[in-house]
């Protein structure tokens, strides 16, 4: 059996290895039936050489290789003028024994990446996306409920707002909450009062909320931050940087720089770049210049002393709003 496991969501596709590897019989010889293979640094020959190996004393052997399609991501030409030695591997991989499970995990890879094109000649695909917001929503409630803890629909909500699609630091903080919680409902307090993610992840929130059009859910976001000990100086300072590393992303893009590229001269990884990059796919330069411009007015508006620092807030977000309809 082959399988090419590949999305931004690495948490579910971290738990479908670790269930392959949970299956393995007996389980005290899991370990020694189990490779896990760098896919970044090994050859053709090397992974067809030890996913060739005969399991020891039982059924089935799991080779798991991460990371050899994401080696050739950045490739734009056909596959076979640029996979070199790997040119072919699918003719190398059906010869395997068929007690060899062979699991080739990937990030956030192309559907046109030259490897993933030949693995899925010889083997089964499945994606794992990032959860949209409901999505995430539902997953957060089917966690909960299966390891018995019982969340309001507003933490949910809030804990979704403030992490987004992480599921391995959503799971880590439903743990934590649980425990917080001592057994009884997991309430909206809980998680403020909980999770770092909260303060510092909630200025995503009032920002994406603000360019679609939902200013009340975005100035409630807002309100948060404050209730937390921001300033609204600080929060419109938030809003600024953010609003800056869009127009820089849009000006990469524009130069065709990739995500790697994108985040090692921005400095922004994980989650933060990953909504810096969903911001950017989701609006046009012009109007991340417009946003800016109103950032800049309602500064020299307080400056003036004709706007109080919380006012020039609400106003902002509201006019973020509004410019998104125009």
């Amino acid at each position: 059996m082959i399988k090419i496991l590949f999305g931004k969501d690495e948490f579910t596709i971290y738990e479908k290895v670790k269930q392959m590897r949970e299956d393995l019989r007996p389980k005290e010889l899991r370990d020694v039936n189990t490779v896990v293979l760098d896919g970044s640094k090994i050859s053709k020959d090397e992974l067809v050489s030890v996913a060739s190996v005969v399991p020891f004393m039982a059924d089935s052997r799991l080779v798991i290789v991460e990371g050899l399609a994401g080696k050739f991501e950045g490739a734009r030409r056909r596959s076979q003028r640029v996979l070199g030695d790997w040119e072919n591997i699918s003719k190398d991989l059906v010869l395997l024994p068929s007690s060899t499970e062979l699991v080739f995990k990937e990030g956030d890879i192309r559907r046109g990446n030259p490897m993933l094109r030949v693995l899925k000649e010889v083997g089964k695909v499945e994606s794992y996306p990032a959860l949209s917001f409901n999505q995430l929503l539902e997953w957060i409630r089917d966690r909960a409920a299966a390891q018995e803890m019982r969340i309001e629909v507003p933490a949910a909500r809030l804990l979704a707002d403030s992490v987004g699609s992480e599921l391995r630091v959503i799971n880590s903080e439903l743990n934590k909450l649980d425990l917080y919680s001592d057994g009884s409902v997991i309430t909206r307090q809980h998680v403020e009062s909980l999770v770092a993610y909260v303060k510092s992840q909630s200025i995503f929130t009032v920002v994406d909320r603000s360019l679609v059009g939902e200013y009340r859910e975005a100035l409630e976001a807002a309100n948060r931050l404050q209730e937390t000990g921001l300033p609204p100086a600080a929060i419109i300072r938030m809003i600024a940087r953010q609003v800056k590393l869009v127009i820089r992303v849009h000006a990469m893009r524009r130069n065709n720089e990739s995500g790697s590229d994108i985040s090692r001269r921005l400095s922004i990884t994980g989650y933060p770049l990953q909504k810096t990059l969903e911001m950017e796919r989701r609006t046009k330069f012009e109007e991340m210049v417009r946003v800016h411009k109103l950032i800049l007015d309602g500064e020299v508006k307080v400056r003036e002393g004709k706007l109080s620092e919380a006012t020039s807030l609400t106003n902002l977000v509201i006019e973020m709003a509004v410019n998104k309809k125009f």
